[in-house]
């Protein structure tokens, strides 16, 4: 008898309180909860993300004042020691996406603060902004670095006669 009943599975209880069954899927109150813990973590993580993505257009704007600052100072050294290939930085304001443009590095692209048209490769230039001169005995002159967005650093123009 005992292998009778073991042959037929388990039993649902009998008694003053059966189990009931219950239909799959999750409650009102269960996605309420996972809608509210939701919630609560993008009220906390989007200003984080925001600030974030400030910092990254100052980091920006630093890296390349920073190869334009490096750029200028080793063109510099070449010019004064006479070596061939080095360009000529003495206008009287190098603060211009054409004098600066070389010293960029590679990817970047450089524009003025009121471009006339960019082209399609200039879709988000580094605005190239101060009045930096080099014309006269000046050693370097500060340029303003502005990143697409939001961001700007000062980049150190190392003058080259």
């Amino acid at each position: 008898m005992e292998a009778a009943r073991r042959a037929r599975g388990p039993q649902a209880p009998t008694g003053p309180f059966p189990m009931r069954t219950r239909p799959s899927g999750f409650t009102l109150l269960e996605l309420a909860v996972v809608l509210i813990v939701l919630a609560t973590i993008a009220l906390v993580a989007a200003p984080q993300y925001v600030e974030l993505a400030d910092q990254n257009g100052t980091l920006a704007a630093r890296a390349v004042a920073s190869a334009i600052g490096n750029g200028t100072r080793d063109n510099a050294a070449a010019r004064a020691a006479r070596m061939p290939g080095t360009v000529t930085v003495e206008a009287r304001n190098v603060c211009a996406s054409t004098v600066l443009q070389p010293f960029a590095g590679g990817g970047v692209t450089l524009a003025d603060p009121a471009p006339a048209a960019p082209s399609a490769s200039t879709t988000h230039p580094f605005l190239v902004s101060g009045t930096g001169d080099c014309s006269g005995s000046a050693l370097a002159a500060l340029c303003t670095i502005t990143a697409p967005g939001t961001g700007t650093a000062t980049a150190t123009v190392h003058c080259a006669r």
